[in-house]
């Protein structure tokens, strides 16, 4: 697929112009920080959400609240399942608001709510469960298709796949990815079940 797959538009337009960078990465180091700086954040919050609602949720419901495991990794999928219901519907928010707003409203509510929807999926009720995954899906939402839009709209052409990349690959690298682990040892070492959610919170807060 790879091998047959044409550069987009606009890179033939580089192309056309010259105007292909011969260091993108260099140059996006010098002129795009900012957006890089950006794109870190936004990954930050959006990668952490997305590992927490996909991966730590099954782990939490059987390790801290004691569910059986089929139970819990059918919650997991109904909450799943409910947020791939809302990307469409955040997608449609960001473009009626704009991009900043929507994730502003996303990072800001996760930061608020993540310690409540935790307190509701600790009670292993599967209503109070599903309502804690989704009121937190919701806001995960609002962040993750914001993010795939700004990693195209933060960059010009001619940088756009290094300064993303860098940006996004380092907070899923440095945040994102170790979130489940992060989140197992807060479990573990603190007494009060919401212990998990302190860390989504705080990225998110900062985000």
């Amino acid at each position: 697929l790879r091998l047959r797959l044409e550069d987009t538009p606009v890179y033939r337009d580089l192309q056309r112009r010259h105007e292909v960078a011969e260091a993108p990465l260099r140059r996006a180091g010098r002129q795009n920080l900012p957006a890089i700086g950006l794109v870190f954040a936004c990954t930050a919050v959006a990668g952490l959400g997305f590992y927490y609602l996909a991966t730590y949720t099954v782990t939490f419901l059987t390790v801290t609240v004691g569910l059986e495991r089929p139970e819990a990794l059918l919650l997991a999928v109904g909450g799943l399942a409910l947020y791939s219901l809302l990307c469409p519907l955040a997608g449609m928010l960001g473009d009626r608001i704009g991009r900043r707003p929507t994730m502003l409203t996303g990072a800001a509510g996760l930061a608020v709510v993540a310690i409540p929807c935790f307190a509701l999926i600790a009670t292993g009720e599967p209503a109070l469960v599903l309502t804690g995954l989704v009121v937190f899906a919701t806001f995960e939402s609002l962040v993750n298709v914001m993010l795939g839009v700004l990693l195209v709209e933060l960059f010009p052409a001619a940088t756009r796949v290094s300064g993303s990349a860098v940006g996004f690959n380092l907070a899923q690298a440095l945040i994102g990815g170790p979130g489940p682990l992060v989140a197992a040892a807060l479990a573990a070492a603190l007494t009060f079940s919401v212990a998990p959610a302190l860390y989504i919170a705080l990225v998110a807060g900062v985000a």
